[in-house]
């Protein structure tokens, strides 16, 4: 682990990055020195495991330092653990000339100087390498401090820094030991980072988390690895309140507004997976955004924006990114200056890189080189009201941009617009789709691409191997490393064209399809659409959502002609999915209505009288179209034994339509609800009753027409009785008490039906052979009445008996009630006779005494 703290103020930043295996994304710790030597500071860097031949480096920073000409830099070390290996210049002094480092009895001197002063007062001025000379299993420190650093301005000025008792030890801790685990110590990354305190680490193992994430200030938020560590959920997904946090080693995916919300604070935003949100990272100050996957996010990939309330102007560094196949723009500079280096952006939606210059141009910087942009729908780079903007855009590949490759920009002098030999771009097509939906896609450059060593050949912009920048993510120092077998959003439509046949003009009719997601990945439908001269005449719903894989949507298309004749349009699909849009043909006739007589239907009710629960009875219902005389419904109250095979010619001008025939009730089922009855002729439908309960039933059948001058609908009243038997018992158990081996008790089980339909008890069960049911079976109890049965105890031993009498009857609800039986069996030996029973005296006189013998045995 990396911790620190801050003790003072001051103007140079130490920030120490540790490059060992095993770390599964580089740490970074920032110490700020103060230059007046008035306070010390000290920073804490632990590798416990670390291993000799192993890198630590050291990048220093500066602020306001405009004017800057010239550097010299000293460093005091511990030359028995470490050897300085390297210095390089910054970005701030990316055009400074650096010999090699000094080096003399555990200290070292970095000197640079250039021509040009710097323009800009902030950023990153040199890095120091240091090889470890020692394995750190065992307690050592290696103590590193800047003892003095002098500038020269282009004015000639010299000043000296003296920052104070500053250093950094290098003890035998683990190379990565967080203080918080997540899900060990925390179910959740909220409840870690609520738990946490400014310097604390939080690590999070693979899983997904369905959560809002709030960071907090100095806390680092690390995932076990960028493809297994998701954070899903709706909103915005992690959020930033604050400076000095880090987010890094996640997916962060589906957030409904932003995946990650950095306004008004800089934090460092790297080594992660963004995708499937509306915006995958906004900003609005100056945030490090590097070595990110950020794909699939519907509006913007990355936006930054300019808002007054923020402390400082947005400037972030948007460096290796891989920002691709975004439906919407890849990055949106919005009134905002920024640092973006060695980006690919590649088959968005809309712009790859669009830029908006703010109203105070003076306060706007921008340095934009060694990226790649193609591929993209709209312009490669366009910009708006640009002129008078700082600006470095140069040693750029921009090229096959769809609108353009630059709109209002210049290109650079040392820019090209040439294929860059992608070695695996994500360009799916529709047949590759059909064969698989995932696919591993590599933005890495093929040998003989253009864009390698094509970028800024200046030393802070080496590739890792020393060479001149390739552009692209995975050029410069800090080259991308992530990558993922991305999952493929595909699309099915179960129909490639609707018809709707003839319809009365003003009447609606609808029809469905169905949407399915066969992919492993999300599917997103943007947008439902019917374009066409008679588009106003179609209609569908819902017109955008989202399926999860294997998930399906049924899409109703409505039909509502205003007027007589042929109608066609197309429906139009938009998605996620890369192949085109999907389009459905429409078509209909609309024809015109031709008025009929009124419409009479006496009051009626169709009776279904009484039928079981679960049970069912169906009655005729004949619907007619007299024409210009009479539309009439009449009822038969005859059962159809067989079901319903309607018959409905085509329709004509002075056909009646039924648009929908519902009942109230459930229990009262129709065969057919819509459909077209020509003139003088008739449609019979099925109307069933099926009841679930017992009990009176009611409904009103409801029959929904065009017939121009009468009422809808027209109703009918259903009725019908549901029939079911109830079951009550008057003992919820029986108990017979003590009862002599070889005697016999019995006890009385009363059982009521309270239903509305007789009952029919089948079965009398129980285990034991001590226990005895009288009565035959099955036993038939009319509604509202109650029958008995005798259980008998005859125990043949001593002890308690135990055991269930279960009753088996027609109860619909009640198909087995269980009744304990309990009864306790004594020795008959423990009785006492006595002999005889009763005993006469006779007549005795007052005082008169008699003898009588009684027996007890």
């Amino acid at each position: 682990m990396i911790s620190y703290k801050f003790i003072g103020l001051g103007m140079i930043v130490l920030a120490f990055i540790s490059s060992l295996p095993g770390v599964a994304t580089s740490q970074e710790a920032f110490v700020t020195l103060d230059l007046d030597g008035t306070y010390g500071n000290q920073g804490l860097l632990e590798l416990a495991g670390a291993r000799s031949g192993q890198t630590v480096k050291i990048q220093v920073f500066g602020q306001d330092l405009i004017d800057l000409k010239e550097f010299n830099l000293e460093m005091t070390y511990d030359s028995s653990l470490l050897k300085p290996t390297k210095g390089e210049p910054g970005l701030l002094t990316r055009s400074f000339k650096i010999p090699d480092v000094e080096v003399s009895d555990g200290t070292l001197s970095l000197k640079g100087s250039s021509t040009v002063s710097v323009a800009e007062g902030d950023g990153h001025v040199a890095t120091l390498t240091f090889e470890l000379l020692s394995d750190f299993d065992s307690a050592g420190a290696a103590k590193i401090m800047l003892s003095s650093m002098s500038i020269v301005l282009s004015s000639g000025v010299r000043l000296r820094l003296l920052p104070g008792d500053v250093s950094v030890t290098v003890t035998s801790s683990p190379p990565f030991d967080p203080d918080i685990l997540v899900p060990q110590d925390f179910a959740t990354i909220g409840e870690a980072i609520r738990k946490s305190t400014s310097g604390q680490t939080v690590f999070v193992a693979a899983g997904i988390y369905e959560e809002t994430v709030t960071m907090k200030e100095g806390v680092d938020l690390i995932g076990e690895d960028p493809v297994t560590t998701i954070i899903d959920g709706g909103g915005s997904i992690a959020v930033f309140t604050a400076d000095e946090a880090t987010l890094s080693g996640f997916t962060v995916r589906n957030g409904g507004g932003y995946a990650v919300h950095a306004w008004i604070s800089s934090p460092t935003i790297r080594n992660n997976i963004i995708t499937g949100s509306d915006r995958g990272v906004v900003t609005n100050a100056r945030p490090v955004i590097a070595n990110n996957i950020i794909t699939g996010n519907t509006i913007i990939g990355i936006y930054v924006g300019n808002n007054s309330a923020s402390p400082v102007s947005p400037h972030p560094v948007i460096a290796n990114n891989l920002i691709v196949r975004n439906p919407g723009t890849g990055i949106f500079m919005s009134g905002a200056g920024g640092t973006l280096i060695n980006n690919t952006i590649d088959s968005n939606g809309s712009y790859g890189l669009w830029l908006r210059a703010p109203r105070d141009l003076a306060s706007l910087r921008l340095d934009i080189r060694n990226n790649l942009v193609t591929n993209n729908q709209r312009f490669g780079v366009q910009a708006y009201k640009f002129d008078g903007v700082q600006q470095t855009n140069d040693y750029n590949n921009i090229w096959n941009n769809n609108s353009g490759e630059y709109n209002l920009i210049d290109a650079g002098r040392r820019s090209i617009s040439k294929d860059p030999l992608y070695a695996n771009p994500l360009t799916v097509s529709a047949t590759k789709l059909s064969q698989t939906d995932t696919e591993e896609f590599d933005y890495t450059l093929l040998p003989g691409s253009p864009s390698i060593d094509a970028g800024d050949s200046a030393s802070i912009f080496k590739d890792t191997d020393g060479t001149t920048n390739d552009m692209g993510a995975y050029g410069g120092p800090d080259q991308l490393t992530t990558s993922f077998t991305v999952a493929i959003a595909d699309i099915h439509a179960s129909v490639s064209a609707l018809d709707f046949g003839q319809a009365f003009a003003d009447a609606v009719s609808s029809q469905t399809f169905r949407i399915t997601n066969p992919s492993q990945a999300t599917l997103s439908v943007t947008n439902i659409s019917v374009f066409g001269d008679n588009s106003t005449e179609f209609s569908a719903t819902p017109v955008s959502f989202s399926l999860q894989p294997g998930e399906t949507k049924d899409i109703t298309v409505t039909f509502s002609p205003t007027s007589d004749g042929e109608k066609t349009s197309l429906l139009t699909i938009e998605h996620n999915a890369p192949v085109d849009p999907i389009e459905i043909a429409l078509t209909g006739t609309g024809i015109e209505v031709q008025v009929v007589s009124n419409i009479v239907v006496p009051d009626s009710t169709l009776d279904f009288g009484s039928v079981n629960v679960g049970s069912e009875v169906a009655l005729g219902l004949t619907i007619e179209n007299p024409g210009l005389q009479i539309f009439s419904v009449s009822l038969s109250d005859i059962a159809l034994l067989g079901g319903l095979v309607p018959t409905v010619s085509t329709l004509g001008l002075a056909d009646l339509s039924i648009l929908s025939v519902t009942s109230s009730d459930p229990a009262f089922t129709v065969s057919i609800s819509k459909f077209g009855i020509p003139l003088e002729e008739s449609q019979e439908i099925t109307v069933t009753f099926k009841p679930t309960v017992s009990g009176s039933k009611s409904a009103i059948l409801s029959i929904e027409h065009n017939a121009p001058n009468e009422k809808t609908p027209v109703n009918v009243t259903l009725t019908g009785v549901g029939l079911a038997p109830d079951i009550d018992l008057a003992s919820s158990s029986l108990t017979f008490g003590s009862v002599l081996e070889g005697e016999t008790e019995s006890r009385i089980l009363r059982i009521s039906n309270i239903g509305n339909t007789e009952l029919n008890i089948t079965g009398l069960t129980k285990q034991r052979d001590v226990y005895g049911v009288t009565g035959d079976l099955p036993l038939s109890i009319g509604a509202s009445i109650f029958g008995e049965i005798s259980v008998t105890f005859s125990p043949s031993a001593t002890g308690e008996v135990l055991d269930t009498l279960v009753v088996t009857s027609d109860d619909p609800d009640e198909p087995t009630i269980q009744i304990p039986l309990s009864g306790t069996g004594t020795a008959g030996g423990t009785g006492i006779s006595v002999a005889p029973s009763s005993v006469d005296f006779g007549e005795l006189q007052i005082n008169q005494t008699q003898d009588a013998t009684i027996v007890i045995s």
